[in-house]
């Protein structure tokens, strides 16, 4: 992708559903956060996500991926998660964007911390959602078996039907399923950390 394109677009390190690959010296700065000489870009350490348009199942692996190199670049670099940050803290740039659509930051600052505290990606994770119409809700349930998933929906007295669903280890389950429904309007659906 770098050696290719004259967008004056770079990055430290990609992470994939596979692995991750180091395109530029960490001491050389990248062109990422979109701050122009601002010191997002000029001294720190730039992680891309892979897949975030198109991936699927992909995504939420490499995202999963992601804590791990990010819980190392902070062991290496004796980094504070206080200062792990999003490009669009630097420059107000919507990056990465699949996560902040999907208000998953919070969770992923959690994975970095435990995956530095050593205690590895093993959390549980559940999803809530809800909204108006008893056909989307049906819709919802039915993805739900599609990928194994237990949950069952509660009609509340203001109209709304809730989605309840049990606990998983597989975040990218969940994940896939927020991602299926993020358009719907009047639904929400939000996968955490239980």
């Amino acid at each position: 992708y770098m050696i290719r394109n004259d967008n004056q677009v770079s990055f430290h390190i990609a992470v994939d559903d596979k692995e991750a690959v180091q395109g530029i010296p960490l001491e050389r700065n990248a062109w990422h956060t979109g701050d122009g000489n601002g010191n997002g870009n000029r001294k720190s350490i730039g992680v891309e996500i892979c897949y975030s348009l198109s991936g699927g199942d992909r995504y939420y692996k490499a995202e999963d991926n992601a804590a791990i190199v990010v819980a190392q670049l902070m062991k290496q670099y004796n980094i504070p998660i206080s200062k792990v940050r999003t490009h669009q803290s630097w420059s107000g740039k919507y990056c990465p964007h699949r996560m902040l659509d999907e208000g998953r930051w919070n969770s992923f600052i959690e994975r970095v911390q435990n995956v530095y505290n050593g205690g590895g990606n093993n959390m549980k994770w559940t999803m809530r959602s809800g909204g108006l119409g008893v056909s989307l809700a049906q819709e919802i349930m039915d993805k739900l078996a599609e990928f194994k998933v237990k949950g069952n929906l509660v009609y509340e007295a203001d109209g709304i039907f809730y989605l309840q669903c049990e606990p998983v280890d597989d975040r990218n389950k969940l994940g896939a399923i927020t991602w299926y429904f993020r358009d719907y309007k009047g639904w929400y659906c939000e996968v955490y950390q239980v």
